[in-house]
């Protein structure tokens, strides 16, 4: 069975962000660990990047319950880790590498066709546990609408 259509956008976010490596004119080397979901990172393997996907809102065309396709809203996260003694400035230069990427394929284009309609920035910053007033690793949030057909992932 082929992937989702979701799938293949996490592949694509996956792949776009291990694009960043100073060689392609970024400014860190932030692609050098890049995957789908993980949250767990030894300090030899920071700064690393997960990509992560949430809760998709789902609504059928114009609302209509005979509709044959759905637009589906995705939150995309992608979290930055990195060793405690990480500077901000140094942070916010991996931010900025991460839109700068995003920027390069908003539709999300496979090689042949567009999955995505449109991608939205919804948020960025560095984290700061409650907990403690530390830096934590930064984030970056967009949202990504495209359509399958109604109640499925293709």
């Amino acid at each position: 069975m082929p992937d989702s259509k979701r799938q293949k956008i996490i592949d694509l976010a996956v792949v776009l962000m291990q694009t960043i490596r100073t060689a392609n004119g970024y400014q860190t080397e932030l692609g050098e660990h890049v995957e789908d979901w993980r949250v767990n990172w030894d300090d030899s393997e920071l700064p690393a990047l997960s990509v992560c996907d949430t809760v998709a809102d789902e609504n059928l065309a114009n609302n209509e319950p005979s509709a044959s396709l759905q637009t589906n809203r995705l939150p995309l996260l992608f979290r930055i880790f990195v060793k405690s003694d990480t500077s901000a400035a140094d942070l916010r230069k991996m931010i900025a590498d991460v839109k700068m990427a995003l920027k390069t394929n908003l539709r999300w284009n496979d090689g042949t066709t567009d999955l995505a309609m449109w991608t939205l920035p919804s948020g960025s910053g560095i984290v700061v546990p409650t907990e403690s007033f530390e830096i934590a690793g930064a984030e970056i949030r967009v949202e990504i609408s495209y359509l399958t057909e109604s109640f499925s992932e293709f």
